[in-house]
């Protein structure tokens, strides 16, 4: 059974605030996954707490090479109730960003989250090449990658480019607060083949990437009664 998107949300806003929210999507079932996100502009910030019921998968608190973005991702287990928005608090106020994305055909927990591209030196367009994920996907897994963005250098209409096939963009946001600052994230998938495709901001700035992948739930056996024998098919 292959892994399955569902649906998503992104935030929305473009005031420094210390708490980011975003709408959970409609659909995803008991037992699926929800993947969270979210990027702070502030140096230095800190995502103090998941919210009940998440489980941290990665966070940087000085990420890219401005040291103007802190980021973190969490995961949580469908009930197949969720609404309203899901909701994490910054230890500073900053421009932020935030995604969240729903799957189904998993099973209970990420595979691995690799920072695939965190700069120090550079201040970028773009990210530069990310690594191999290790263990490798499963072929009917699912790989998700999350772009993180953060620039001092901004104009009023800073933008980030979606990354080509055969990766599917879900969920998008840069939150534009002024002429200066800005921050976005970006959350896209595929199957397990890999690609180096990417995204492109339109000026420079602090860039973190991190890949997880999900693997994918094993069908239900189906059971052939016949003259008192069972076979498994």
């Amino acid at each position: 059974m292959a892994v399955t998107y569902v649906s998503g949300g992104a935030s929305s806003g473009s005031t420094s605030v210390t708490a980011v929210n975003v709408p959970f999507g409609t659909g995803v079932p008991n037992g699926g996954i929800w993947i969270a996100a979210a990027a702070n502009s502030t140096s230095g910030a800190t995502w103090t707490a998941a919210p009940v019921t998440w489980t941290s998968l990665y966070s940087n608190s000085n990420a890219g090479s401005l040291g103007d973005m802190s980021l973190a991702v969490w995961w949580k287990l469908a009930t197949g109730s969720e609404s309203g928005n899901f909701t994490a608090t910054a230890s500073s106020a900053g421009f932020n960003a935030g995604t969240i994305v729903g799957y189904r055909g998993t099973v209970a927990a990420p595979i691995n989250a690799t920072v695939q591209n965190v700069p120090t030196s550079l201040n970028t367009v773009s990210p530069t090449s990310g690594g191999t994920l290790s263990p490798a996907p499963d072929p009917d897994g699912m790989v998700v990658r999350l772009y993180f963005w953060s620039s001092q250098n901004s104009t009023s209409s800073a933008t980030m480019s979606n990354p080509s096939a055969p990766w599917s963009t879900r969920q998008k946001f840069v939150s534009q607060a002024s002429s200066s600052f800005a921050t976005g994230i970006i959350s896209a998938d595929q199957f397990a083949v890999t690609s180096t495709a990417t995204s492109t901001a339109s000026v420079t700035g602090a860039w973190a990437v991190v890949e997880l992948w999900l693997k994918a739930s094993e069908p239900p056996h189906l059971y052939n009664v016949t003259m008192g024998r069972a076979s498994i098919f």
